[in-house]
């Protein structure tokens, strides 16, 4: 399906259940607890099934919209699973009733009714951010998630997986803005990866507003020299940064 086709699909669902993958990370919590949210904020009955393998880092943004026993689910969406041997042992009895699988894994296993796969995206958040925007506002409740959904798979940014899209998405949420607290002990993920998108996303909005030289095809962006020498306070090792001109005019 296309991300319009999963909206349109969504739309139409009510009592959700959304499967996260066994070992829960920031982007398979953080993009159900955003498309949770946002069916929530359409009016609509949704939950996510309690994954025991969850850890405090992220427990906090899945903690809102656990399941309560006895949830019977009239559908389910599994978020970020490219096969069902990776959902948790209580999601077993759901595997063969998947009606919607939303994931970014080229070897995703096709195991549901329907299926919305984006195998270029960094994360699944950016493919859930997408559908989000189709169905309802992108609310504090909801970019906070996706926030954390798109910084973990790209490693605060910094895999190689990153693009322009990525910081589109992390720009848009606003949570770049954040100032980081140091020392980052204890700070929630969002937290940590707040001065990595600080610096792409903030490259990013500068140079779509640039503009062109001559050639119709050049802009240029005068960067510190510290921004390439100056250790990251996550990694101790220089950063990376991701500039990239998406509209020429």
């Amino acid at each position: 399906l296309t991300v319009q086709e999963t909206a349109a699909l969504l739309r139409g669902m009510d009592d959700v259940l959304l499967l996260t993958h066994v070992r829960p990370d920031g982007d398979t919590v953080g993009s159900a607890a955003a498309l949770c949210r946002a069916l929530r904020d359409m009016g609509k009955t949704a939950y996510l099934l309690p994954n025991s393998g969850i850890t405090p880092t992220y427990e906090s943004y899945a903690a809102p919209y656990w399941a309560p026993e006895g949830f019977a689910p009239a559908h389910v969406v599994s978020v970020d699973i490219a096969a069902l041997n990776l959902l948790p042992d209580n999601a077993a009895a759901y595997g063969q009733h998947v009606g919607l699988a939303i994931d970014h894994h080229g070897s995703h296993g096709f195991f549901a009714a329907n299926t919305c796969l984006d195998a270029d995206a960094a994360a699944c958040g950016e493919i859930v951010y997408d559908i989000i925007r189709r169905l309802t506002a992108v609310t504090p409740d909801i970019a906070l998630p996706l926030y954390v959904a798109v910084s973990t798979d790209t490693g605060c940014f910094v895999y190689t997986n990153t693009t322009a899209r990525t910081h589109r998405i992390a720009a848009a949420t606003g949570f770049w803005r954040k100032k980081a607290p140091l020392p980052f002990s204890g700070a929630g993920p969002a937290e940590q990866c707040a001065y990595l998108p600080g610096l792409g996303a903030k490259l990013f909005v500068a140079a779509n507003r640039l503009p062109v030289g001559a050639t119709g095809h050049i802009s240029t962006l005068p960067v510190p020299r510290y921004t390439f020498t100056r250790p990251s306070p996550l990694t101790a090792e220089p950063s990376s940064v991701l500039v990239e001109r998406s509209t020429v005019s």
